[in-house]
């Protein structure tokens, strides 16, 4: 079963590993990206747009960076496919009662 660690311990380790990765021993999984490129892929999983998305992928744009504030492309789309689900829930939820009040 794996360990359970206490806080201080995981401060501890990420201490450790981000002097690890400064010294070059480890490897940065999530480099941060502020190519005008990455922007432009981050901006189109924004919009949920999987054509640009898969022609900038194929062009060679780096699927495991982060942008300035931390985020990585597969949260951008893990965020719009949330709000994309929550605002059709709320649009079936107003034309079903909507129905309602017609009659």
């Amino acid at each position: 079963m794996d360990r359970i660690y206490r806080k201080h311990e995981l401060e501890t380790q990420l201490k450790d590993d981000h002097q690890l990765i400064s010294k070059g021993v480890l490897r940065n999984e999530h480099p941060l990206d502020t190519s005008q490129e990455f922007r432009d892929f981050i901006y189109a999983c924004r919009l949920g747009d999987l054509k640009r998305c898969q022609e900038m992928i194929s062009a060679g744009v780096s699927i495991n960076a982060k942008d300035e504030f931390d985020y990585t492309p597969l949260v951008i789309v893990s965020f719009f496919l949330f709000f994309y689900f929550l605002f059709f829930y709320f649009l079936f939820i107003y034309l079903y009662m909507f129905q309602f009040f017609l009659f």
